[in-house]
């Protein structure tokens, strides 16, 4: 069974915010999904230095 990670963020306006899903994510030693800090992380930072959130 795939496990996905789903995140929503609030933006500076109020009432707004976006969502991002992330499909497949990998399984620890117990089969339970697993996702650092570390790995959100990393992911936020990829989508602020490709300037996806900007209009």
């Amino acid at each position: 069974m795939a496990n996905r990670l789903n995140m929503r963020f609030t933006t500076e306006e109020e009432g707004k915010y976006f969502s991002l899903s992330v499909d497949n994510v990998k399984e620890d030693e117990n089969g339970q999904p697993s996702v650092t800090k570390e790995q959100v992380a990393s992911l936020m930072n990829l989508i602020i230095a490709k300037k996806y959130l900007l209009h």
